[in-house]
């Protein structure tokens, strides 16, 4: 960081000024959540709605669901996947409750999701899976002919890395590691609060992941299932090495240096 007084990014009435700008900033970002342009809204009703399949519908796809349903009225969602049939049933009732409608369910084993891509009104797929079977079901997805998102943590190996980027580049397809601990309002408000110099030029960082592993509050833990075996989070414990969520706790930190995005500074080639 910057620290001499003969700066002029660190004079009073400059700091006073940019502290205002990231403040606003901040307040903007929230507000962006709540409040819509009615000519964007226009717009956004006349294009034709984008077709978004699910597969994985444990608590985070429900989540992503439930999400997509309530803030994106440009989506609608023909299609549902998933092993347990409680959760794809909680699924079809939210989609049902929401919009009205009841899209279709895939329920009949580990590989049911590629009945589901033979679908032609599906443009594409969001996929909230166990990590160890993203690699592959994005694969499958592209080669369907349809874009794709993955949960974090995306790819659990080398291997699953070079399929996803070859598949991607043979097919023309998008592929998106849907890492969300860098699109929170806070996240965005620094990445702002940085674009306008507010902390100087940042050459540092410090980041990790901590998870409290119990599921709310029943004590419940995320690496076992009701029947004793492991979870998919339970296997990464027991087969893993290193850490499973690097994203986390670099996603943002890499953005706020500029690293592979430039931010308008000399941090972005360091």
């Amino acid at each position: 960081m910057r620290n001499r007084e003969s700066d002029p990014m660190m004079s009073r009435r400059h700091c006073l000024r940019l502290g205002s700008a990231g403040m606003l900033a901040g307040a903007t970002l929230a507000a962006g959540n709540l409040v819509r342009d009615d000519a964007a809204r226009a717009s956004e009703d006349s294009i034709k709605p984008v077709r978004i399949g699910v597969i994985g519908l444990g608590g985070r796809g429900r989540y992503l669901l439930r999400s997509l349903l309530l803030y994106h009225p440009g989506v609608v969602v023909p299609a549902l996947c998933e092993l347990k049939r409680d959760r794809l049933e909680a699924a079809v009732a939210m989609v049902k409750k929401i919009k009205g409608v009841v899209p279709a369910g895939y329920c009949k084993g580990e590989y049911e999701y590629r009945n589901m891509l033979q679908r032609e009104d599906l443009d594409g797929v969001l996929v909230a899976t166990g990590v160890q079977k993203l690699a592959r079901i994005a694969v499958d997805t592209m080669r369907a002919g349809k874009h794709v998102g993955t949960e974090v943590t995306g790819p659990h190996t080398l291997d699953d890395c070079w399929a996803i980027v070859e598949e991607k580049e043979r097919s023309g397809k998008h592929y998106m590691l849907l890492e969300q601990c860098c699109y929170g309002d806070v996240n965005l408000m620094i990445l702002s609060m940085i674009k306008r110099g507010l902390f100087g030029e940042p050459y540092y960082a410090e980041c990790s992941y901590v998870h409290d592993i119990k599921i709310g509050g029943s004590g419940k833990s995320r690496f076992v299932n009701a029947d004793g075996t492991l979870t998919w989070r339970g296997r990464l414990v027991a087969e893993g090495h290193g850490s499973s969520y690097p994203a986390h706790g670099i996603g943002s930190a890499a953005k706020w240096l500029g690293i592979t995005t430039a931010i308008g500074s000399s941090t972005a080639t360091r």
